[in-house]
């Protein structure tokens, strides 16, 4: 990622943080700080897991957009549903309120900051 304006969408491992493994945790920090620091537009694809330190730290502290996606994510054509609630994240400088509204039937969007 770099350049100003850009926008890249990230679906990371699932797979939590461990001593041999980073996890998704520092793709959702890598996302944040090119948003921050870069001004890119990063959308994500998580689990959402709103009790974990990268949620709270980075997620609801930096992110301007989330959408808790109504129902599991399928895969495998439906067979296969994902073990757990996902959402889409949206780090940002930039307003994307419309095109937000019409994503409506995704699930429940919640605009955290200005």
């Amino acid at each position: 990622m770099g350049g100003g304006g850009q926008v890249v969408f990230c679906n990371p491992p699932y797979s939590r943080r461990t001593k041999d493994n980073p996890g998704q945790e520092d793709w959702i920090e890598k996302c944040c700080s090119e948003s921050e620091n870069n001004k890119i537009t990063a959308v994500m694809l998580i689990p959402a897991r709103t009790d974990t330190k990268p949620q709270h730290e980075y997620v609801f502290a930096h992110a301007k957009y989330i959408c808790f996606v109504r129902g599991r994510l399928k895969f495998n054509d439906g067979a296969d549903p994902a073990p757990f609630p996902s959402e889409v994240v949206v780090f940002t400088q930039d307003n994307f309120d419309k095109e937000i509204k019409g994503l409506s039937d995704l699930g429940f969007w919640i605009k955290l900051k200005e």
